[in-house]
């Protein structure tokens, strides 16, 4: 199992592979989160929900992977700005719904966040346990 440090720098290519370990030298995305017998860890959208997995209380959700695009700051798709401060534990994320005309909650991302929060504001300790792990990119 590979370990993933904050700040590192990954790289992604096509076509999508969990070979070579080293991409341009950088680490590759998938190599590092690759798991024999599962599909890919996708980052094609800002919020990427992984696939849900069985596990013996049912299914779970291994993650969902959530990316910024800083290099689209200030354009015509992102006007906004989201902000990782990982050293003081602060993000704001705006989320996936670029369409205005589109409730925010109808967009696959979205909703899979607020689904993830119920888990994570659950009121037992228990329940929170098992909320999917939200992984910042």
């Amino acid at each position: 199992m590979s370990k993933l440090t904050i700040g590192q720098i990954f790289r992604t290519a096509r076509p999508y592979s969990s070979a070579p370990k080293i991409v341009d030298n950088y680490t590759n995305h998938f190599y590092a989160t690759y798991s024999s017998g599962q599909n890919l860890a996708l980052l094609d959208s800002g919020i990427n929900p992984m696939g849900k997995v069985k596990d013996k209380g049912g299914q779970r959700q291994p993650a969902i992977l959530i990316r910024r695009t800083p290099h689209k700051i200030g354009s015509h798709d992102t006007p906004w700005q989201d902000t990782f401060d990982v050293d003081n534990g602060h993000i704001r994320y705006f989320g996936d719904n670029k369409d205005p005309s589109s409730k925010p909650d109808s967009k696959k991302g979205n909703k899979a966040l607020l689904e993830a929060f119920k888990m994570h504001s659950a009121l037992t300790s228990e329940e929170r346990m098992r909320a999917t792990p939200l992984v910042f990119l």
